[in-house]
């Protein structure tokens, strides 16, 4: 385990829109120590850009003290299982794996190692979601609904929008619910083809019913969860991450003051290396548990 004191040496592998955010921010850490990806040319340009080296995969658990995977979700299995049976921590973006049963051994392979596995599920990070867990208490919940629509960019390939887009209010609702739902099932829309780009989900437990819609045909910009809870109604707004109550007094707004959430989910992955607990990170057990309820949505 690294000392407390000393600064960690961190490698991110892939390097395009999630891998240069993370690349930039550790740098700015001082926690950049290298960079792999597939094209060479465009690995060297960012380790150019941030004084880091340019890597090989095989080469990582020599130089870092653990590292940040951005690859294509596809890559996602083969290039954390390779690490961590090397020894070294990884935060991996989400999802954590294309399914369950392939994610499963990760997570297997991480505890067996003693080492972290973190998941990107960087909403976890999100000011406005403390702020509603805290609001809710105790609470009866009764109902919830997630709308997360985005036009289309075209970035996303490999994944469907289920497990693009609706993985991050399905994470938070199982994380308020504190559990898997009784059932759970979706439908969804591939108007362009290929992956589907538009899904309504229903997850259902005793007396409480979840309503999510993910899109990424959306010609409107939606991240809001709202929550109809024993005393009143709660809308949290991703964006602006702050919550909106409706109760018995009227409506208010708690900001809990805005935070660069990416920043946060790095601190984390940071202490958990270094302290061994997760520090607020989500967990490869937790994500596992997420892509259970996913795979059962189709997703």
């Amino acid at each position: 385990m690294p000392n407390p004191s000393q600064t960690l040496r961190l490698a991110v592998i892939g390097c395009g829109r999630m891998g240069s955010n993370h690349a930039r921010l550790l740098a700015g850490m001082g926690a950049l120590a290298a960079v792999v990806d597939a094209d060479r040319a465009v690995a060297e340009a960012m380790a150019s850009r941030y004084g880091a080296k340019v890597l090989e995969l095989a080469e990582l658990a020599h130089h870092v003290d653990g590292a940040v995977i951005a690859a294509a979700t596809s890559a996602h299995a083969a290039i954390a299982g390779d690490l961590l049976q090397a020894g070294v921590p990884v935060l991996v973006e989400k999802p954590l794996a294309l399914d369950h049963t392939t994610a499963a051994p990760l997570v297997s392979l991480a505890d067996a190692r003693g080492l972290p596995l973190a998941v990107g599920m960087v909403e976890r990070f999100n000011p406005g979601v403390a702020a509603l867990i805290a609001w809710l208490g105790s609470q009866r919940i009764d109902a919830l609904e997630a709308r997360r629509l985005n036009p289309g960019s075209g970035r996303i390939i490999d994944a469907s929008v289920v497990a693009d887009l609706m993985i991050h209010d399905l994470d938070i609702v199982l994380h308020v619910m504190g559990g898997a739902p009784d059932e759970a099932r979706a439908a969804a829309v591939n108007p362009r083809g290929g992956s589907a780009d538009h899904a309504a989900a229903t997850l259902t437990w005793p007396g409480v019913t979840a309503c999510l819609t993910a899109s990424r045909i959306s010609h409107v910009r939606a991240r809001e969860l709202t929550v109809w809870a024993e005393s009143g109604t709660a809308v949290l707004d991703f964006t602006l991450q702050e919550v909106a109550v409706h109760d018995a007094d009227g409506r208010r707004v708690l900001q809990p003051g805005r935070t660069d959430q990416l920043t946060s989910e790095l601190e984390a992955f940071q202490s958990y290396i270094r302290t061994g607990a997760p520090s607020g990170s989500v967990t490869g057990a937790e994500a596992l548990a997420t892509l259970a309820v996913l795979d059962r949505l189709g997703g």
